[in-house]
Order: C-alpha cells, then sequence, then structure tokens
C-alpha cells in the first residue's frame, strides 16, 4: 500500500520537476528595444540622472556651437555606426536625441564621447571630457529601462582608436570606434542570453 501511495505521489509531482527543469534552461528574454542615445561631447551635454539625459542642455553660445559642431559629427557618425552593428543582434535598435523618452522594459545605450584628436588637415583638439593621446576615446554605460524608476546600470564598455597620431579621416574613424563598442556590447547581450 504504501509503495503505491509513493508511486502515485512521484507521477504526481513528476510534471512540476519537468517544468522546473523547463524554466531553469530558459534563457532569460531579451529587452524589446535597444535606444542609442547621441554621444555627448561637452559637460554642458550631460546631467546627473543616471544615463536618463532626459533634458537638452542649455546652448552653448554661438563660440560654443562652433566649436563643438565637429565633434558632435563624430559623435553622431560613432552612434550611427553602433545602431548598425548592434541590428545584427535581432533586436530593434533605435537612435534617439537627449529629450526622448524610451520605451520602458527596454535597455539604452548612453555614451559620451572623450576625446577627439583632429584630422591631419586640422590642429589637434581634445574635447575636454577625458584625456587621450591622439585617435578617439569614448565610454558608453548600458542601463535597463525597468518599470517606473531609475535607469538600472547594467554595464560600461569603452573603446579606442589610434595610436597616439591624429586619424586622416574622423567620421571613418568614429565609425571603426562604434562598430568596435557594438561588438563589445553584442558579447555582453550573449553572456546573459539575450542573443546568440
Amino acid at each position: 500500500m504504501q509503495s503505491t501511495l509513493g508511486r502515485r505521489r512521484a507521477l504526481m509531482l513528476a510534471p512540476v520537476l519537468v517544468l522546473a527543469a523547463c524554466e531553469q534552461q530558459r534563457p532569460p528574454a531579451a529587452p524589446p528595444r535597444i535606444y542609442v542615445r547621441d554621444f555627448a561631447v561637452s559637460p554642458s551635454d550631460i546631467t546627473l540622472d543616471s544615463g536618463t539625459r532626459g533634458r537638452p542642455p542649455p546652448p552653448p553660445g554661438a563660440a560654443g556651437e562652433q566649436r563643438l559642431a565637429g565633434p558632435r559629427a563624430i559623435a553622431a557618425a560613432l552612434s550611427v555606426s553602433l545602431v548598425e552593428n548592434l541590428g545584427s543582434t535581432g533586436i530593434p535598435v533605435s537612435r534617439i536625441r537627449p529629450g526622448d523618452l524610451p520605451e520602458r522594459g527596454s535597455v539604452i545605450v548612453d555614451g559620451r564621447l572623450l576625446a577627439v584628436q583632429q584630422g591631419r588637415s586640422t590642429p589637434p583638439q581634445l574635447i575636454g571630457l577625458g584625456l587621450g593621446r591622439g585617435g578617439m576615446l569614448a565610454e558608453a554605460k548600458l542601463y535597463a529601462l525597468d518599470g517606473g524608476g531609475a535607469p538600472r546600470f547594467l554595464e560600461s564598455f569603452s573603446s579606442s582608436t589610434g595610436n597616439g597620431t591624429a586619424p586622416a579621416d574622423d567620421l571613418a574613424e568614429a565609425q571603426r570606434l562604434g562598430a568596435a563598442m557594438g561588438e563589445q556590447i553584442k558579447r555582453y547581450f550573449a553572456q546573459r542570453g539575450w542573443v546568440r
């Protein structure tokens, strides 16, 4: 009698154990969308709100705008390249501006272009957010936008190009930088089981 009851209990528990095993093997759900915010190029582009940069910065004035025009074009090329690279994940990717509000449940790449030594035809210029010895240097942080709270920090990435000499083509250099950073982010996604 006891053996019959034991077999019945085992048969009743079997589906529960199988379901639990399937749950453990199931990879975590990938975010519905990746947002790449245009990389900051000056301190006025950055606010202290955990990666959201929700409000556009105040205008830096005519002289400041002229000085930042080149770095901002470079940052835009970097962002476009990063979006194109992350497109191969199969997760929809969008490029957004500082004032845009991303969809909850998604992840956002929020970055800074730390240093630019502009091409050979112009004098070297560092944009003032970090130190550099030629080429370009950028950093990015990945945040999860879950619930209604503040973005949750996931991981940081950095990448650089150049070897101490100014690049010949700024935009091509920025595209290479964006592609390199995209590969780092994809490796992180693979580690989390979001992509293969």
